[in-house]
């Protein structure tokens, strides 16, 4: 029979309230954190594919980017919707009109991230990847906004 310490009890106690307590905060702020966590892939997906096209195969910056983007918002859509905020209605007239305020405002967002890359790189010459990770930051605040309270914010599906 294995006989436990105060400090073992102690260490069990402390470890259970820390875990309850991140447990209670994970629930209160789950959507925030699983849209940073995909948030975070998806600027990774378009690094991924940036990398790829510029530097393996040699392509343009504003071409590699403009694939990048594709790429990495049909993967932002699939998430955003199952996992981060968790919409599960399939009725056709639902989700057309859900998929085309998804991706206008990811056009948007699109043309918000080109424009930057134009103007960082060619404009004032700044290295492409550090104009990428501030546009990866400021894309992602921009999408979460337009994500919570526009495109999935209806819970109801038509």
């Amino acid at each position: 029979m294995m006989m436990y310490n105060v400090y073992d009890i102690l260490y069990f106690l402390n470890r259970s309230v820390w875990l309850n307590k991140f447990t209670k905060c994970f629930d209160k702020y789950k959507e925030i954190i699983m849209y940073i966590i995909f948030g975070v892939l998806t600027t990774v997906v378009n690094f991924a594919v940036y990398l790829q096209m510029n530097r393996i195969w040699h392509q343009d910056e504003l071409l590699s980017n403009a694939v990048a983007w594709i790429i990495s918002v049909l993967f932002a859509y699939i998430t955003n919707k199952l996992y981060v905020f968790e919409n599960r209605c399939y009725s056709w007239s639902y989700m057309i009109r859900e998929l085309s305020k998804f991706i206008f405002a990811r056009l948007t967002s699109g043309v918000v991230d080109m424009f930057i890359l134009w103007l960082g790189v060619y404009q004032l010459g700044i290295y492409d990847i550090i104009v990428k990770i501030f546009i990866g930051i400021f894309i992602v605040i921009l999408n979460y906004l337009m994500s919570k309270f526009w495109i999935f914010n209806d819970r109801v599906g038509l």
